[in-house]
């Protein structure tokens, strides 16, 4: 997606690359559920870093999706559902 063969480090164009991952994906996803005539809402994605983040955000359910590499590292994508 980004043109190089390796990312070193976790910067703005990375975080940028990983945003429009999201993006693509529950693009996606939103094409499938309507389909299904079921309607869905998405937001643009949230980038949190670091160790230890909690959130609170009641009635809501989170989905983890595990993205691993062949060199044994991994991304997570938590995905927030809420019912209104």
């Amino acid at each position: 997606m980004m043109g190089v063969s390796s990312i070193t480090e976790l910067d703005d164009i990375a975080k940028s690359a990983i945003g429009e991952l999201c993006n693509m994906t529950l693009g996606y996803t939103a094409t499938l559920f309507s389909k299904e005539n079921i309607v869905v809402d998405i937001t643009p994605p949230t980038i949190l870093t670091g160790d230890n983040i909690e959130l609170s955000i009641p009635n809501t359910v989170v989905m983890c999706i595990s993205l691993l590499f062949e060199d044994g590292s991994q991304i997570e994508i938590n995905v927030l559902v809420a019912e209104e």
